[in-house]
């Protein structure tokens, strides 16, 4: 077990071996991982999250850590095409190349929300 530095009273596993992802479907298609946080993308253009949430970065009213994988609904329907992940934003591109900025993205008020 590992104490979290951020949060003293959180523990989280932590593994030498590779452990499999249970709650993840068997067509992960995209795994995107930086600043303490962890995306992936099945197949059926599901986005998960988990990890810490600086600044809503994943998108969610959760402040802390997110500690297991989360089903982020903000991305459906869209066919996302590559994504990123900063210490306190993340951003999404689709297929259509619309980009999507969630987090502290300093843009300004010409920007929309999904």
């Amino acid at each position: 077990m590992l104490h979290s530095y951020l949060n003293p009273t959180l523990t989280v596993q932590l593994s030498l071996e590779a452990v499999c992802v249970e709650k993840l479907s068997k067509e992960v298609t995209g795994v995107y991982a930086g600043a303490d946080a962890l995306i992936c993308i099945e197949r059926s253009n599901s986005v998960w999250i988990w990890g810490h949430n600086v600044e809503s970065k994943l998108g969610t009213s959760v402040l802390e850590y997110i500690i297991t994988p989360t089903h982020q609904a903000m991305y459906q329907g869209k066919q996302l095409k590559s994504l990123s992940i900063g210490d306190a934003h993340l951003l999404a591109v689709d297929t259509s190349g619309k980009l999507y900025a969630v987090g502290s993205v300093g843009l300004t008020n010409d920007c929309k929300t999904m």
